[in-house]
C-alpha cells in the first residue's frame, strides 16, 4: 500500500521573534515593500520602536556608507559617488535612487547635514529638502516668513532632537561687512551682525523665530570639510572666532531647548593658526576636536569625556604613516576619516592600526567636496 505524502507542517513565528531577529536585519527598503502585505504588517513595521531599532541593527553591523558630493550640485546629474565603509574600494552610487517626480527644480544644491539616514540639503532660492536615499522619498520644507536684504546671508544647520524624537533645521541669518562677502561653498562665514535665529521642527511641520541671537562676540565661522556626525545627539556646533587674534571657541546649540552657548576649547588648541586645521565631531558618542599641523603626520585627538565641562578634555594621539594629509572626522564606528597625501579619501582603525584602506573616489577638492555618512534607514519625516 503506498505510503500517503506528508504535509509540510506549519510553523508559527511569534511576533516578537519576527519584529527582533528577522525584519529588524533585512534591508530598509524591503521591510517598506513588506509594509504593504497587510495592514497589522504595515502597523508593526512602523513602530518608532521598529524604526530605532532597524537604525541602531544597521549602525552596530558597520552598514555605514561615506557619500562623497562634490558641491555646489544638481540632483539630475547624480554628482555623487557612494561607498560603504566595510569595502571602500567597492562603489554603491547605482543603488541610490532619486525620486524623479520630488526633485528640485533648483540648478545647484549645498548639502547641510546628515542625521540617521537622512540627507539635508539647500536650493537656490533658499529651500530646504530632506532626503532618505533608501527609501528614495524626499520633502520640500515650506519657506520660512522672514525675508532679508542683499547684504545678509542665511546658513543651515540639521540634527536631530532625541528628547522630542524630533528632526530639526536651524537657520541663522547674519549681516556681512563690506570686506567679505558670504558665500555658500567658503569655509569661513564672517558676519557684521548676526540677526535672527529660526527652526523648523519636522514634528510641528513649520518654522518659529527663537528669542536667543547667535553670540554676538563671535565674529566668524569655520566651516571644514566635515563628517556630518554632528547633529545626532540633540546638540549642533560651529568652531567660532572672537576676531583674528581672539582664541577660537565652539559654539553649541541645545535642539531640545534651542539655546546657544559656548565650550571652551582646549589651551593648546586656541588661538589663530593657517598652519593648523581644526574640525569638530565625534568619538565614541563624545565630542570631540581634531587639531593637525600642516605638513605633519600626527593628529592631537582632544576628547571631551563630560559634555560641556572644558576641563575633561583629554588629549589623544594618532600617528598615520600612510601619506596623510588633512583630517575629516570619525565615522559611526569610530574609524578616523581623512584626506591622504595623493588628496585620495582614506580610512583608518584606531584599534586595529594597521594599512588604511582607500576610497576610490576623485580627487577631494576642500571648499566644493562635502562627505556625509548614510546609513540604511527606515526614518521618513512623512510618517510622523
Amino acid at each position: 500500500m503506498a505510503s500517503r505524502k506528508q504535509l509540510p507542517t506549519m510553523v508559527y513565528i511569534p511576533d516578537e521573534v519576527l519584529l527582533n531577529n528577522i525584519f529588524v536585519q533585512l534591508p530598509a527598503k524591503m521591510v517598506a515593500q513588506m509594509r504593504c502585505v497587510s495592514k497589522p504588517w504595515n502597523a508593526f513595521l512602523s513602530q518608532p520602536s521598529f524604526i530605532k531599532s532597524h537604525l541602531d541593527h544597521s549602525i552596530c553591523n558597520n552598514d555605514e556608507v561615506v557619500i562623497v558630493f562634490y558641491s555646489p550640485f544638481s540632483l539630475n546629474f547624480k554628482p555623487f559617488t557612494a561607498h560603504p565603509c566595510r569595502f571602500p574600494c567597492d562603489e554603491v552610487t547605482s543603488s541610490i535612487k532619486v525620486p524623479v517626480n520630488t526633485r528640485p527644480k533648483h540648478a545647484y544644491c549645498y548639502v547641510i547635514g546628515s542625521v540617521n539616514g537622512l540627507i539635508c540639503f539647500v536650493g537656490v532660492p533658499q529651500v530646504v529638502h530632506i532626503w532618505n536615499p533608501t527609501l528614495s522619498a524626499m520633502l520640500s520644507l515650506p519657506p520660512s516668513n522672514s525675508t532679508w536684504t542683499v547684504d545678509c546671508h542665511n546658513l543651515f544647520r540639521f540634527g536631530f532632537d532625541p528628547k522630542t524624537d524630533d528632526y530639526k533645521v536651524v537657520k541663522i541669518t547674519g549681516r556681512h561687512g563690506t570686506q567679505h562677502i558670504l558665500t555658500s561653498i567658503d569655509d569661513i562665514y564672517e558676519a557684521k551682525e548676526w540677526l535672527q535665529v529660526e527652526v523648523f521642527s519636522m514634528r510641528k511641520s513649520c518654522w518659529k523665530v527663537i528669542t536667543q541671537k547667535f553670540p554676538s562676540q563671535v565674529k566668524r565661522i569655520y566651516y571644514e570639510n566635515e563628517v556630518s556626525l554632528d547633529g545626532r545627539d540633540g546638540h549642533l556646533h560651529w568652531i567660532g572666532c572672537l576676531d583674528e587674534s581672539k582664541p577660537k571657541t565652539i559654539v553649541a546649540f541645545d535642539l531640545s531647548v534651542e539655546t546657544f552657548n559656548e565650550i571652551s576649547l582646549p589651551d593648546s588648541i586656541q588661538g589663530y593658526n593657517e598652519m593648523r586645521s581644526l574640525v569638530v565631531g565625534f568619538r565614541a558618542g563624545k565630542l570631540c576636536a581634531v587639531s593637525h599641523l600642516r605638513y605633519t603626520t600626527a593628529c592631537d585627538v582632544w576628547v571631551m569625556n563630560e559634555y560641556g565641562v572644558a576641563k575633561s578634555w583629554v588629549k589623544h594621539t594618532l600617528s598615520l604613516k600612510c601619506g596623510f594629509k588633512s583630517p575629516i572626522g570619525f565615522t559611526l564606528n569610530n574609524e578616523f576619516l581623512f584626506v591622504a597625501s595623493d588628496e585620495s579619501l582614506a580610512l583608518y582603525d584606531p584599534s586595529h592600526p594597521t594599512n588604511a584602506k582607500s576610497f576610490q573616489v576623485s580627487p577631494i577638492v576642500f571648499k566644493k567636496t562635502k562627505i556625509v555618512q548614510f546609513v540604511d534607514s527606515l526614518v521618513w519625516v512623512a510618517t510622523w
